[in-house]
């Protein structure tokens, strides 16, 4: 045998080696990449009903522009849970809290809301909630204008009441009624809760109070939230969604719609 054909065969073995490493190469990132297109795919449709999901529940919600009062276990949360029952859904007020952002240091330095803050793990804090002009400081408010670079702050700003009377607990009620100078305080806050869902409207509440139905108080008080958190479970994940409730231009106490604001938020569920 000469040099030559010595010399051919082990090179051929060996180009022929190298050509199967790339063919296996490219065969192993062919199929990773149809794996990965596959799985990119599924998420995209699987984000797609979640989508579909919200904007029914969007639809569902517009049902609470004719409620004169949000209950909390009311006939359209029955509804909700029935209807969705299969994501484990989970509706809750949040924005019956006190946001420390849009209140005044009068209001924050009260005695009463005080000391209702200071309680460990109190959880009477929220992020959420409209403005009511009256109770911001002004030099927040003047920066929420720069952040805006608007004068007109609507919807941000409005004249619904701050909190659903029917989500607060006797505490954050009592501390309300306390900085609102609402005498026997204490007495008005069992009769309120005695009348647990009885009370739909500020002129059956006011004489419950022993006040008029135009006392500031009713800046605090009302019967509607304005915040919804809703929180589903679906393709593996856990799925939390926020509905505001949008108030008219021309009666800014009056809600019209509600509207999703924000981003859905997607976390993996851990099983235990």
């Amino acid at each position: 045998m000469n040099n030559s054909s010595a010399f051919s065969t082990p090179l051929a073995i060996s180009i022929i080696f190298s050509l199967f490493v790339v063919l296996l190469a490219l065969s192993f990132l062919l199929s990773t990449n149809q794996r990965l297109i596959g799985l990119y795919q599924s998420q995209n449709l699987n984000d797609i009903e979640i989508r579909q999901i919200v904007d029914e529940m969007k639809v569902d919600f517009q049902e609470l522009v004719n409620y004169e009062a949000d209950m909390e276990e009311g006939l359209f949360q029955t509804r909700m849970y029935s209807k969705y029952a299969e994501l484990n859904i989970c509706i809750e007020d949040v924005s019956t809290g006190i946001n420390k952002r849009f209140l005044n240091k009068e209001i924050l330095e009260n005695k009463a809301i005080k000391s209702l803050l200071a309680e460990e793990h109190s959880g009477y804090e929220t992020d959420y909630g409209w403005i009511n002009a009256t109770y911001i400081d002004k030099s927040e408010m003047d920066l929420i204008k720069a952040d805006f670079e608007t004068e007109d702050l609507f919807p941000l700003v409005n004249s619904i009441p701050l909190y659903n009377i029917n989500y607060m607990d006797e505490a954050f009620l009592k501390a309300v009624l306390d900085f609102c100078g609402i005498k026997n305080a204490e007495e008005k806050v069992y009769e309120i809760k005695m009348k647990k869902n009885q009370i739909h409207n500020k002129e059956e509440l006011a004489k419950i109070l022993g006040c008029s139905h135009t006392h500031h108080i009713f800046n605090f008080l009302g019967f509607k939230t304005t915040f919804w958190r809703v929180r589903f479970e679906k393709h593996g994940y856990e799925i939390s969604v926020i509905f505001a409730a949008f108030p008219e231009k021309e009666n800014d106490r009056k809600i019209y719609e509600y509207k999703m604001v924000g981003k859905i938020l997607k976390t993996a569920r851990v099983e235990i």
